[in-house]
């Protein structure tokens, strides 16, 4: 009697349900989108420059939608440059640089699945996205990237094969953070009556960009010997060797995770 009471004081039968299932569909909930997905634009331009030497230039735009509500929102551009030149027929230089800003609050997580942290959606009536997912720069903002790489080959005789060195230096700059925790949200908010308060919620004490790890560098080295197979036209011998972070170059990753990257 009590809950038939309760309906009929809030609208009975006409109350606007919270959600529906349709069949052969998954549960959907007012004013959510479809399925996350990301919008890019880009335009570029490349050109033969005098010389063994070639440019190219790319202006991207992309934008998330598809988001589960509209109290979400991520968005990027990026200007990307890259050179390279011939040095004769056994070297080859490249370089590339990027300047680029990620804005929003919605951020990546930083797991492999790349999916996207809304975690104050799971109780939205008692969080405020001003405290709980305020707007700035993204954990994936790395304004500036740089890239060099140089391609040679050594000057050793054919019937020993072909051995050639590859060189690849990555510095690029720190990523934005901010210092949020977890809290006891309810004796700031009002009951919803809808279900009990959540034990905590995220809470950001300082702007989400208001810091920035320090940048990053890392030295890659690659060789690789081949020779071809005796008797054989077409068949080769290939053996590579990889050193990632050559120098062993330590840099922090996501510091709300402690997460450092050594290799």
């Amino acid at each position: 009697a009590d809950a038939l009471n309760w309906l009929f004081a809030n609208g009975g039968t006409g109350r606007a349900p919270s959600f529906a299932t349709e069949a052969g569909f998954a549960t959907t909930r007012p004013g959510v989108g479809d399925v996350p997905h990301e919008s890019v634009w880009m335009i570029g331009a490349s050109r033969s420059m005098p010389g063994p030497s070639r440019f190219r230039a790319d202006l991207i735009w992309s934008r998330l939608g598809g988001l589960r509500t509209a109290l979400l929102s991520r968005h990027s551009t990026a200007l990307n440059l890259q050179i390279d030149y011939d040095v004769g027929v056994l070297a080859r230089l490249a370089a590339s640089y990027s300047l680029s800003r990620a804005w929003g609050n919605a951020d990546v997580s930083s797991g492999q699945d790349g999916r996207l942290e809304d975690l104050f959606l799971d109780h939205p009536e008692y969080v405020d996205a001003a405290w709980a997912a305020p707007i700035g720069h993204l954990s994936d903002d790395r304004r500036h990237r740089l890239k060099l790489w140089g391609h040679f080959g050594l000057p050793v005789s054919e019937s020993l094969g072909r051995v050639s060195l590859d060189v690849l230096q990555t510095v690029e700059s720190g990523r934005p953070y901010g210092l949020r925790s977890w809290i006891d949200a309810s004796p700031f908010v009002a009951d919803s009556g809808s279900e009990p308060a959540p034990v905590s919620v995220p809470y950001y004490f300082t702007a989400r960009d208001a810091f920035r790890t320090p940048s990053a560098s890392r030295s890659d080295l690659s060789v690789r010997y081949s020779h071809g197979m005796p008797g054989s036209i077409r068949s080769e011998l290939i053996v590579r060797f990889h050193v990632l972070n050559l120098f062993a170059a330590r840099h922090v990753l996501d510091p709300q995770a402690f997460a450092v990257a050594t290799t």
